[in-house]
């Protein structure tokens, strides 16, 4: 597997760890489009930038703390609460997405290794992070919509992220490139189903990592797969085959597909080396 250097920023193998909070009522964000700004893009240009190569693709990338000293210093509460939790997530709160989890590194390396092309392809890299799955497709030429819960998360990790890779180019070309979202999948299926009125407009592709670890938010995913996937798409769904202290997993998600009766689900990479690790693939049948 492919190391690329995130040592500071991540910790190999860890877990997510739920707050008692989830057993409460939870009040989840709602959708909302982001847009990043011309004085984001020259702060960037400021900050140290490391970078690795995954075949003919290098990607610019940003310490996520380097990033939050600058684009969240007027926020640091935030940040100072998530690297105070005991746990990783804190449900309808913070959900996570400061850290680059496993998972993405081993999506990244399989999309690589099969020279999946994404040239002219709209792609929804779903609960995105630090964005990696959407810039390496990015990259090829596709046009992403990236999606996380926290408006903190796409501001401080993704936007930076994105503007490393596109030097030299205009905020009009990010713009026709890239969407930005924040909130709920819920409300962030609902929001684009405003716009998407028909076949060609859904994604092709859709990405998502490490994001299954809640089994209460399964439903969600299933359904942004069902009604925004092109019939002819895929979507890959890298994660742990099981979360502990969460209760999500690969199989509970798996079987939840299943029940919708018209999409195929195979397992198409699996590492049984620490934790185990899949990566699903999933289209429609006859798609």
């Amino acid at each position: 597997m492919f190391k690329f250097g995130f040592s500071n920023d991540q910790e190999e193998g860890s877990e997510c760890q739920a707050d008692d909070s989830s057993k409460a009522a939870l009040n989840w964000l709602d959708s909302e489009e982001l847009y990043p700004t011309k004085s984001q893009w020259e702060e960037v240009k400021n900050l140290p930038k490391y970078r690795f190569d995954i075949k003919e693709c290098t990607i610019d990338f940003v310490s996520v703390k380097d990033s939050v000293n600058v684009f969240g210093k007027e926020n640091v509460d935030f940040f100072k609460q998530t690297e105070q939790l005991n746990s990783d997530l804190l449900p309808a709160k913070y959900e996570g997405g400061l850290k680059i989890w496993e998972c993405t590194y081993a999506l990244i390396e399989h999309l690589a290794k099969e020279d999946i092309k994404f040239e002219g392809k709209q792609v929804l890299d779903l609960g995105c992070g630090a964005g990696l799955l959407g810039i390496f497709t990015m990259l090829d030429g596709a046009s992403v919509t990236f999606q996380d819960y926290n408006t903190e998360v796409i501001e401080w990790v993704t936007f930076p992220n994105i503007l490393a890779n596109l030097p030299g180019k205009s905020m009009q070309d990010l713009e026709k490139r890239c969407r930005f979202f924040k909130g709920d999948w819920a409300s962030f299926l609902d929001l684009s189903l405003k716009e998407i009125d028909s076949e060609d407009k859904k994604y092709d592709v859709i990405l998502s990592s490490e994001t299954i670890y809640n089994s209460d938010n399964h439903w969600k995913l299933v359904r942004v797969l069902k009604s925004l996937l092109k019939k002819s798409g895929v979507a890959f769904i890298a994660a742990k085959t099981f979360y502990f202290g969460v209760g999500g997993g690969l199989r509970q998600f798996e079987k939840l597909l299943a029940e919708e009766g018209n999409m195929d689900v195979s397992v198409c990479w699996k590492c049984s080396d620490g934790v185990q690790r899949e990566i699903l693939k999933v289209q429609f049948k006859n798609g």
